[in-house]
């Protein structure tokens, strides 16, 4: 594992300034590599550590968070947290992280389903506490309440607000769910500002939160882009991040956006989430996969989208600088607006997982905005158009790349032919034949893919 990634996301999940740090490790050399890097973490940032190993911990002390370094062979999570659970304020957490996982990049670990740290605790059973995966199998959280509320100004030492806008058009079967997920966040201090952009009522169902931070705004139906440019308006946070209504975001969304701007001193940042296809009847997944795992420039967004709208925060001021949504575009509204932030604020992509996008299918049709693009393609085309008109020069690279790839295709065809009528000539050849032009067959289908490049993803 590298030190240094690890090094980098504990900064983000780790809270408050009371903090322990236990090693369950072999003994060995990678113990020895691990540890000088806690010590530079320790000087660096001025947290109180206290690298011991096994039966460490210091009697009497309460911790803001307990972080966990240990080997899935060598430790006994379920027991470990029934033993030190009274350490932690409430409201703190324990920290793990398994270096028994290998083989991947820590943020594309697979989310094992059913093996949480927590299962078989009966103690804990049916308390509120969270659990939740950062990156895979590799970093962890366990949130411990007690039972007390927990000392968020403790934890979360100056940390501003952060306003989340929804917009939602009648889709009550996942709107309670979303919410749900939102006011189950780590960090506390978010406003929740959910547009009803002319569909049926939804009073009833934020009723029934009695969350003061839930807001809803009744408006006549304007579109996607309208209901955004509303809550914008309405929205008075230095910060601001987004949700989709048929979607979640899990636990540790906004925590981990909002540290790792302050920590990085950034003003428009991303997460990855998680990409589930599922039929919108059953409910059943047809797969799961991470999306949006790479680090994105201005130039990368220039010809399609590939982060995930509900995953990024932005500051008030880059909102302000760039303007409203645009309500002239019926499909790619993220997009637009998405490469509109890029231009004027390199984004910073933080790998951790903290969503899941869920795509909903009835039969070969996409059950949302996104299914625009089969159910009425003219619409559709119109929006791409207009965005790219935006940017003239991407026109003309779409115009000259693919005449130029299509010439480098008639290239290759003609050497192809000139060779074969070469071998033919020598011998027989009908099976070195039928090979090749398998072979250039596979060639066309990698030029038809890469003309497709251009055409921007199907994402709203």
């Amino acid at each position: 594992m590298r030190a240094d990634w690890l090094i980098d996301h504990l900064e983000i999940v780790v809270v408050g300034e009371n903090i322990l740090l236990d090693f369950h490790v072999p003994e060995g050399p990678l113990d020895q590599t691990i540890s000088p890097h806690f010590n530079f973490y320790s000087a660096h940032y001025g947290v109180l550590l206290n690298p011991t190993r096994h039966n460490g911990l210091k009697v009497g002390a309460l911790y803001t968070s307990i972080v966990v370094i240990y080997d899935s062979s060598y430790f006994d999570a379920p027991t470990y947290i029934l033993e030190h659970r009274t350490k932690l304020i409430p409201g703190g957490r324990f920290i793990f992280v398994n270096l028994s996982v290998e083989g991947k990049a820590p943020h594309l670990a697979p989310l094992e389903e059913g093996t949480h740290l927590l299962s078989g605790i009966s103690e804990l059973e049916g308390q509120s506490f969270t659990y939740r995966h950062n990156a895979g199998g590799v970093l962890s959280t366990v949130h411990i309440p007690n039972s007390a509320k927990p000392q968020y100004n403790d934890l979360f030492p100056n940390m501003p607000k952060v306003d989340i806008l929804m917009p939602t058009y009648n889709r009550r079967e996942y709107l309670a769910k979303a919410i749900q997920s939102i006011v189950d966040q780590s960090y506390p201090f978010w406003k929740l500002h959910v547009i009803n952009d002319g569909g049926t009522s939804i009073e009833d169902m934020i009723d029934e939160f009695q969350d003061a931070r839930i807001t809803t705004h009744a408006i006549e139906h304007q579109g996607k882009a309208g209901a955004l440019n509303h809550a914008l308006k309405q929205s008075d946070s230095p910060w601001i991040g987004y949700m989709d209504d048929d979607d979640i975001v899990f636990p540790n969304h906004i925590e981990v956006l909002l540290r790792s701007a302050y920590i990085n001193k950034k003003d428009f940042l991303y997460s990855d989430t998680f990409l589930t296809k599922m039929d919108a009847d059953s409910q059943k997944h047809i797969f799961r996969i991470v999306e949006n795992t790479l680090d994105m420039s201005y130039q990368d967004l220039r010809y399609r989208n590939l982060i995930n709208h509900k995953q990024i925060i932005h500051s008030r001021a880059l909102a302000e600088k760039i303007g409203n949504y645009d309500t002239n575009l019926d499909i790619l509204i993220d997009w637009d607006y998405i490469k509109r932030l890029a231009k004027e604020s390199e984004p910073m992509h933080i790998p951790l997982i903290t969503g899941e996008h869920y795509l909903r299918v009835r039969g070969d049709d996409i059950v949302s905005i996104t299914g625009l693009w089969t159910s009425d393609p003219g619409k559709a085309a119109r929006s791409l158009s207009h965005i790219l008109c935006k940017d003239p020069e991407v026109l003309i690279q779409i115009y000259f790349g693919y005449f130029e790839m299509k010439q480098k295709l008639t290239d290759m065809n003609n050497q192809r032919n000139e060779r074969i009528s070469e071998l033919t000539a020598k011998h027989d050849t009908s099976h070195l034949r039928h090979n090749i032009k398998l072979l250039f067959g596979k060639m066309r289908q990698i030029l038809h893919h890469w003309s497709g490049e251009y055409k921007i993803s199907h994402t709203s």
